[in-house]
């Protein structure tokens, strides 16, 4: 079986790198989207004062994009911002791939402590052949700086210094408001102090940022997540690959994707919160049974399952709890398992126009997903 799970990897790697290298010849910098956004927004406010929310940006107009990013994001993007676009651009591209190879090969050898060159070599083409590392590096996000310092929140586990990662959450919080899911691990194991330095770090910060921008940008930002929340579409379009993207397909009036089962809102909210009660209980009631890594893994795995905008890029952050699951495994059946869920969970080529083969399309993800918490969560390995 183990045999069989090389060959598919080195397959492929074959078949990705004639995709990467085709999507590398249609110019890429071109279409890092997101990147754009960060860096036409923050150099706008800077350098005349302009609100970053609710602005239509030319390059990015026909994608639809929102920032909708805390006024701190603008304080940690300024260094890119400061330097001529088309240096920066490559600078983030760069970045963002030291930042996939450095963390999946420190992961593999100071958290999972893996020797053997062979096992490494497994693990390097299993990162390389994760899809949406590729894509999260492409479009620009900001989800693999992200994904590092969660990286180096499971160091601190092992450590036993968590304190540490309520600073970390405090600060990827300030970068991007999702993080603060992750902040759930410390009432899992009742860390009241952790739970302080996170409070501590995002007051810091914000008080910094009243000092340096004008307490307009505050209302602006709650104004713009308040109006994104009311744009269903945002949520619930194809590229989500979360139980509430799923469901928003499913019962809410979607005018990007023409397959609403029964336009109920009563019943996606109902499912949605089922889920998420569901997944939160499951934890909690198997957290004497597994080890602090499990349960963080299981943590920012929920996160992915049921976050509104959990879209393909940022399923990267399944891939720690994937290499937790990978090397916990001792038996030819249940490396069958998880060669389904890694291949599932990379799967996000979806045939949105045949439907309703796209709803099977949109939920292999998803499936993949909640079959890995589970295969960690009741330690199926």
């Amino acid at each position: 079986m183990k045999k069989f799970f090389i060959l598919l990897l080195l397959i492929l790697t074959f078949l990705n790198s004639s995709n990467y290298i085709k999507h590398i010849k249609e110019s890429p910098l071109n279409k890092i989207v997101d990147f754009y956004v960060y860096y036409e927004t923050t150099k706008d406010f800077f350098n005349y004062g302009l609100t970053p929310y609710f602005a239509v940006l030319p390059k990015v107009k026909s994608e639809g994009q929102y920032f909708i990013y805390p006024p701190t994001f603008l304080i940690f993007f300024s260094p890119f911002a400061a330097i001529p676009v088309n240096i920066a651009e490559k600078l983030w591209i760069i970045l963002n791939i030291f930042l996939f190879f450095l963390c999946g090969y420190w992961f593999t050898t100071k958290i999972l402590n893996i020797k053997k060159t062979s096992q490494k070599l497994i693990l390097f083409l299993m990162l390389y052949n994760f899809n949406p590392f590729f894509l999260c590096i492409f479009v620009g996000q900001i989800d693999m700086l992200i994904l590092f310092f969660l990286y180096i929140s499971f160091y601190f586990i092992i450590k036993n210094r968590e304190n540490f990662i309520g600073i970390i959450i405090g600060i990827l919080t300030l970068i991007k408001l999702t993080p603060i899911i992750f902040s759930l691990y410390f009432l899992f194991k009742r860390n009241l102090k952790a739970v302080g330095w996170l409070i501590l770090t995002i007051s810091v910060f914000v008080i910094i940022s009243f000092l340096i921008f004008p307490a307009e940008i505050y209302y602006d930002f709650f104004d713009a997540i308040s109006t994104v929340n009311e744009n269903s579409d945002r949520y619930i379009m194809p590229l989500n690959k979360s139980i509430f993207g799923l469901l928003g397909r499913m019962f809410l009036d979607n005018r990007l994707f023409n397959a609403v089962i029964i336009n109920s809102p009563s019943l996606f909210y109902f499912f949605y919160f089922l889920v998420f009660i569901a997944l939160l209980t499951i934890i909690f009631l198997r957290r004497t049974k597994l080890n602090n890594l499990e349960i963080f893994s299981l943590v920012i795995l929920l996160s992915v399952i049921t976050l509104p905008n959990a879209l393909v890029y940022s399923l990267i952050f399944a891939f720690p709890a994937i290499l937790i699951f990978y090397s916990k495994i001792k038996t030819a059946r249940k490396l069958l398992l998880f060669c389904l869920i890694f291949l599932s969970i990379t799967f996000h080529y979806s045939l949105y126009s045949i439907v309703p083969f796209g709803f099977a399309a949109d939920f292999i993800p998803l499936l993949g997903n909640l079959i890995l918490f589970n295969a960690i969560a009741f330690n199926i390995s």
